[in-house]
């Protein structure tokens, strides 16, 4: 073969890879990431604390919670723009301090600030 065909060849076969390395590397970088937690609201209904929040981006959600000398979480695992999770405050009593954990599909995760409810 000739020298020239194969450095051509060589050159083409190099910015194949280069553009599949580069879009590949560049996948998620395109991915809206969410910036902020909405319309956070809470009500009890029984014994359950109800917390409800809205996001720019799907994301998934989990709860931390404490009652002042154990910790527990719940999580919603779905992805989605509503969000509506269920704590069980069954046997606490006083301030329950809670936090939400929001993360996108790219990754990034949000945090509340501390939140409390009295019950």
């Amino acid at each position: 073969m000739n020298r020239s065909l194969e450095v051509i060849i060589g050159m083409f076969l190099s910015a194949i890879f280069i553009v599949f390395l580069f879009s590949f590397s560049n996948r998620f970088a395109n991915e809206p990431v969410t910036k902020s937690i909405n319309d956070l609201s809470k009500y009890i209904d029984g014994d359950t604390l109800i917390v409800t929040w809205t996001t720019d981006e799907p994301t998934n959600g989990q709860i931390d919670y404490n009652d002042g000398t154990n910790s527990y979480y719940t999580r919603d695992y779905q992805f989605s723009n509503t969000h509506r999770v269920e704590v069980n405050l069954t046997g606490l009593s006083g301030i329950i301090y809670y936090k939400i954990t929001t993360c996108d599909l790219a990754g990034t995760c949000l945090n509340s600030p501390e939140l409390n409810v009295t019950v």
